[in-house]
């Protein structure tokens, strides 16, 4: 992305997960239970804005030879130790979430897409609530 001030630096707080996938559509799968536990949850919790112009947006992810690398997040998580024990215990939701199929990220995908690319706060509040996120 470019930036309208050249000087602008961000940092990324990508999670990284090993799991042995089926194939990229399954792997895609869980980016999408991702966005749900911690796209959706940093949306209230990470007011770095600026960020959010040029990085983080829905799905944002890389697979990887060992699982997929989600690239969402921006570093805010990392800086507590109570922010990094939720990306943890998200982690361990969104898994969880993927190997039981739940079908919130298929029946609410589109409302967990605008709540994070529009930083939509109101609708982010409104999915915690409905699935009962984990927020620090």
């Amino acid at each position: 992305p470019k930036a309208s001030n050249a000087n602008l630096r961000s940092c990324g707080g990508h999670i990284h997960v090993g799991y042995e996938f089926k194939s990229k559509k399954d792997a895609a799968m869980l980016i999408r239970y991702m966005d749900l536990h911690h796209g959706v949850v940093s949306v209230l919790v990470d007011h770095g804005e600026l960020r959010k112009q040029l990085y983080g947006n829905a799905g944002a992810c890389r697979f990887k030879p060992y699982g997929v690398e989600y690239r969402t997040l921006s570093n805010f998580w990392t800086l507590q130790e109570n922010t990094v024990r939720w990306a943890w215990k998200a982690t361990e939701r969104a898994i969880k979430d993927f190997e039981n199929k739940h079908d919130a990220v298929i029946s609410h995908g589109p409302q967990i897409v605008a709540a994070i690319n529009n930083n939509d706060k109101a609708l982010a509040s409104q999915l915690v609530q409905q699935f009962n996120l984990i927020v620090p």
